[in-house]
């Protein structure tokens, strides 16, 4: 099983937040706990997750000297009303094109570079969701096995 962060924990590292209320601060940590703990040690210190009104889901690696957060995760107010399945695939996606360094494409013409970062955050977001349920099932089977 790979090792994660429980919501709890994830809590407790203070994350860096703009806008967002305690419920949507705890809703964040819920689906941040489904991401192995090594890419979570790796990149929560440098994302600040921002409450935005216009787009959601937009992730922008930033030029700013440490210790202001070098990436940035913006976060429609509207994700917080959808569904469980739908807010933590947009959190996580965003979260791997940070993992991934990929450069801010926002207005570039280069269609190439965008699709296949497109391509990598889904895959990685894809990945770490089905190892998770993937652990939940494994751990429940283990557990019927001690009943």
């Amino acid at each position: 099983m790979i090792e994660r962060y429980t919501p709890r924990e994830i809590l407790k590292f203070g994350l860096s937040t703009q806008g967002l209320s305690k419920k949507h601060i705890l809703l964040l940590a819920e689906a941040l706990s489904k991401v192995p703990s090594d890419v979570l040690a790796e990149t929560l210190d440098n994302i600040a997750f921002v409450s935005n009104t216009r787009t959601s889901g937009l992730a922008f690696n930033n030029e700013r000297p440490f210790p202001s957060p070098q990436a940035s995760i913006f976060l429609d107010k509207s994700l917080w009303n959808a569904t469980k399945t739908l807010r933590e695939e947009v959190i996580l996606h965003e979260l791997a094109h940070i993992f991934l360094k990929h450069i801010n494409m926002v207005g570039s013409s280069n269609k190439n570079i965008k699709n296949v970062q497109e391509m990598f955050a889904c895959s990685y977001q894809k990945k770490w969701l089905s190892d998770y349920k993937n652990d939940i099932k494994e751990a429940r089977k283990l557990l019927r096995r001690k009943q």
